[in-house]
């Protein structure tokens, strides 16, 4: 079924096919089967295609419609993930009050933040593993990394953009490479938003290096908390 399939729907046509067309090709499988292909084949387009624009989502939004089919909430998730980068990606700069304002710790830091993520949790390396030092909020100033604890009104830490050397953008985390100090590992939600964010708020002047690398590396990814629960 999937040769017979491919020959007449695939990555490459799909764009180019009509609904009725599509329509026509699946009466000759199972209704299963077919809508378990056009979804396997939508994903491959999606993937081959993939690039963070506002374009690129109309043609995902257009391309579903035709499909006919539905998606399950993971992959929804997958797809919104996508219109949250690309409107991070292109968004002017809105400055929001930073909730540590009363913090006698925040003096010296700059009152308005750009981006601000929720939910982000804090590592550090210890010989293969990660271990959390910090949950909480992530925002960015104009100047500054702020991790902030807004149950406790506490900054838990704070990173100058001056003492970064390099961000790194890995499938498990961003990697914050502090000058002199240890690489700070961050985990998100959605790890690329967390990184476009961080690029957009540090000066394309600045000396930092921004730099991808997506390749698993399944030693890393192990953090201390997961092996507590295994065991």
């Amino acid at each position: 079924m999937y040769i017979s399939a491919k020959k007449n729907l695939n990555a490459e046509n799909v764009e180019t096919l009509s609904t009725k067309k599509i329509r026509h090709i699946g009466k000759m499988y199972k209704k299963e089967y077919y809508s378990h292909y056009k979804k396997k084949t939508f994903f491959s387009w999606f993937f081959d295609n993939l690039e963070n624009t506002e374009s690129f989502i109309r043609r995902v939004k257009k391309l579903l419609k035709k499909l006919e089919i539905d998606l399950t909430d993971k992959e929804q998730i997958e797809i919104e993930a996508l219109e949250a980068r690309e409107f991070t990606t292109r968004r002017a700069f809105k400055t929001i009050e930073a909730p540590y304002l009363n913090n006698e710790k925040s003096v010296t830091l700059k009152n308005n933040i750009f981006f601000l993520h929720r939910d982000v949790r804090t590592y550090i390396k210890k010989k293969e593993l990660l271990v959390k030092i910090y949950t909480g909020e992530l925002l960015l100033t104009a100047k500054e990394i702020v991790f902030y604890d807004r149950d406790n009104d506490e900054i838990q830490k704070v990173i100058n953009f001056e003492d970064i050397s390099g961000i790194v953008l890995k499938k498990y985390a961003v990697i914050i490479k502090v000058i002199g100090r240890k690489d700070i590992y961050v985990r998100y939600k959605d790890n690329e938003l967390l990184y476009i964010s961080l690029k957009r708020a540090i000066k394309t002047k600045s000396k930092v290096n921004f730099s991808k690398d997506e390749q698993s590396d399944n030693t890393i990814e192990k953090t201390l908390e997961t092996i507590l629960k295994i065991n």
